[in-house]
């Protein structure tokens, strides 16, 4: 379960320093922990896929972000519970916590994300104009550097393109947010290889 992230009373968060945010904070909720379809895979406890919902909607990515995060999902917007449970039905979420919360407010998101997940190294993000837009925010609050663009993810490397062809193979030796590209996995290997930097 994801619900030590926010503490020991119900899940429930209220940071004193930072009124302004009580109200994301009091409505951030953990799902109750689930039986994973067959197929799911274990769950890892270095990343988190971070989705936004607008009305229950999951956006394009979110099934294949979920899966590279092992099952641990944070769900941000309107209709968390219902988008979890559709990530369920998919067979590849089995914990976490929805946060309810105005999906247009990026700043204030991005900083509860950074405050109350840090212990995951690895941050995943769709690749939607709400994912591509929060990634950045996030990453600048948490002082990790972005990887956007990627097509596979491991613990301690993710393979991204460059430049709408190259496919670069990145080792991962801190702390990193990335973007991931729907349906990347699947066309990885029509794309050109190149160099291996580090981050």
């Amino acid at each position: 379960s994801l619900a030590p992230a926010l503490g020991r009373r119900h899940g429930l968060v209220a940071l004193r320093a930072r009124r302004v945010f009580d109200p994301l904070l009091r409505r951030a909720q953990p799902f109750p922990a689930r039986d994973r379809s067959a197929g799911a895979p274990a769950n890892d406890d270095r990343t988190l896929a971070v989705v936004v919902v607008r009305a229950g909607e999951l956006p394009v990515g979110a099934v294949q972000c979920a899966s590279l995060a092992r099952g641990r999902v944070l769900i941000v917007g309107t209709g968390t519970a219902a988008a979890f449970d559709e990530l369920i039905e998919a067979g590849v979420a089995s914990s976490g916590i929805g946060l309810e919360a105005d999906p247009n407010d990026r700043i204030g998101i991005a900083r509860i994300v950074a405050s109350r997940f840090s212990e995951f190294p690895m941050l995943l993000f769709p690749c939607t104009p709400d994912g591509r837009d929060l990634a950045p925010l996030v990453a600048a609050e948490m002082a990790r550097p972005m990887i956007p663009n990627c097509v596979s993810v491991s613990t301690d490397s993710v393979t991204a393109v460059r430049g709408g062809r190259a496919m670069v193979s990145i080792t991962v030796t801190s702390p990193v947010v990335c973007t991931v590209q729907a349906g990347g996995s699947s066309d990885a290997a029509q794309l050109d290889a190149v160099g291996a930097p580090s981050f």
